[in-house]
């Protein structure tokens, strides 16, 4: 097959060969290049690296500096390399980092496959005008340092990228916090396999459950079966954490729902401790309604204000 590139006025045609498709397994090549920067970890702090793709600050790191550090893994690289015909030594890792509030993209880092770290921290200074307390994206990338004319022909020019995999540090959003775990579903479980998720309600031994602390009322168990299909489409780009947005307002809809239901007496003002407090606290000040008009939104047919008012808090669109 064959892609057409524009550049300027000029049309730019480079063939790719194989491997990267045949006819005969289009995908395995692709799949392979996926997986390369899997197990690679970070975090913004000083703290314990992890592979989760997604970062959210509390309200008390917002005004902190980011401190990222990487733990660097390749997976699978020699079978990579034999379908390719390259060396270590023609490919180099690169770590950068993307404020898109600022509009500003800049690499941090660069070696040879050959002589990447294990574990690697940019300069503080690196960083300082890229900061803006709100979050910022941490871009890692395998490319081809080699000008060769022959792997050019084979549209694998000098700069091509491989494959890449993102780190993304974002604002927290308090509105969706709740306790959270992956669970095994199906045989031997209360949940059946295809279900996506559950609440499991703790029983407590006074009338009103939602009186007390989020963490103290409910947890919330997702399917740990869609763990990676739900990573994998986090990392779609411009499409970026809607998929959690999106199971985010399910669940918290449903929350919200129950707890409206579920008390017969406004919290007060000044509660926001409980999980009604909470609950009343967002909601009034997202629809500027009386906390007594509140309970309004659970007898309207289909939760639709209800529902709007949880997209617009969580900003599962734009």
């Amino acid at each position: 097959m064959s892609v057409v590139e524009k550049r300027g006025r000029r049309r730019v045609e480079r063939r790719l060969l194989p491997p990267f498709g045949d006819g005969h397994n289009p995908n395995y090549l692709s799949n392979r290049l996926d997986g390369l920067l899997e197990d690679c970890q970070f975090c913004p702090f000083s703290r314990e690296l992890t592979t989760e793709p997604s970062y959210y600050l509390e309200s008390t790191e917002t005004d902190r500096l980011l401190e990222p550090r990487f733990g660097f893994a390749v997976n699978g690289i020699d079978e990579v390399l034999n379908s390719l015909a390259l060396t270590e030594s023609q490919l180099e890792l690169v770590v950068s980092a993307r404020n898109r509030r600022l509009k500003r993209y800049k690499p941090l880092g660069r070696w040879s496959l050959t002589e990447r770290p294990e574990l690697w921290s940019p300069a503080p200074e690196a960083l300082d005008e890229m900061q803006t307390g709100d979050g910022m994206e941490f871009i890692l990338a395998i490319r081809i340092i080699a000008d060769d004319p022959i792997l050019a022909e084979r549209g694998l020019g000098l700069g091509k990228v491989l494959c890449r995999r993102e780190f993304a540090v974002r604002q927290h959003i308090d509105a969706v916090t709740f306790p959270f775990s992956w669970r095994e579903f199906g045989s031997g479980t209360d949940y059946p396999p295809e279900l996506l998720w559950a609440i499991k309600w703790e029983d407590t031994a006074d009338d009103n459950r939602y009186s007390r602390p989020v963490d103290e009322v409910l947890t919330v168990y997702v399917n740990k079966a869609a763990e990676e299909g739900l990573k994998a489409l986090s990392a779609v780009p411009r499409q970026r954490d809607l998929a959690w947005k999106m199971l985010a307002a399910e669940i918290v809809v449903q929350i919200w729902s129950e707890v409206l239901r579920g008390t017969s007496e406004d919290p007060e003002p000044s509660d926001t401790e409980t999980l009604a407090g909470q609950v009343y606290d967002r909601l009034a000040k997202a629809s500027g309604r009386s906390y007594g008009d509140l309970r309004e939104m659970v007898n309207e047919e289909g939760l639709l204000e209800l529902r709007s008012h949880v997209a617009q808090i969580i900003g599962v669109v734009g």
